[in-house]
């Protein structure tokens, strides 16, 4: 898997999927650089949310294969959460307003027309990933965290840190609110670097 934090949902079409130049990707697994070729692609649903609310989207993800030791990888906007339809923006939407602006879940799922126990999930995974996010917060910002802050506290400093999904991916080797662990050695991160085109 490849996440490329040099292009968002809305020129992913155009600087990824339509591109057809060289790219500058390290391998994964092998970290081979420069090294791969068109491989296929796949549609997945998103689910954003922006100024003008909620929306679904089906968005069309490339699939590279590395010549050299011939393993396949996604390009992954970053607003993507691998495995999961719900982007970055929506789950903190909702924190946002569960934690800090003290909504009611019943409430806030009618609100977003999606169920509660979806809610309730992404609390949950928030829940066992708090002490790592406090962890990373302490350790990337200097910040005035203990193992006790409360929720309220967590992501009131989260959302407004721009880059805190770069930043949390590149420091911590996992992707936030992600269902399932991604080992380093798995994930390629083009956050610094320069883009592809």
């Amino acid at each position: 898997m490849i996440i490329d934090f040099h292009v968002n949902f809305n020129n992913y079409k155009d600087k990824i999927f339509n591109y057809y130049g060289f790219w500058h990707y390290k391998c994964p697994c092998c970290n081979t650089r420069n090294s791969f070729t068109r491989h296929g692609s796949y549609v997945r649903n998103l689910c954003l949310i922006n100024l003008s609310g909620i929306q679904e989207f089906k968005i069309k993800i490339l699939r590279l294969c590395c010549n050299s030791c011939e393993t396949t990888h996604a390009v992954l906007p970053p607003e993507a959460i691998p495995y999961c339809i719900y982007s970055f923006s929506f789950m903190l939407y909702v924190f946002i307003e569960h934690f800090v602006h003290n909504k009611n879940i019943l409430k806030l799922s009618e609100k977003l027309n999606t169920s509660f126990q979806i809610i309730y999930v992404f609390i949950s995974k928030l829940s066992s990933q708090l002490n790592k996010c406090i962890s990373f917060l302490r350790a990337f910002l200097a910040v005035q965290l203990d193992y006790s802050s409360s929720f309220k506290e967590v992501i009131s400093i989260v959302s407004k840190y721009k880059d805190f999904q770069k930043d949390y991916l590149v420091y911590t080797k996992s992707v936030f609110m992600m269902t399932r662990n991604v080992l380093s050695r798995n994930i390629y991160i083009v956050a610094y670097s320069k883009p592809p085109t």
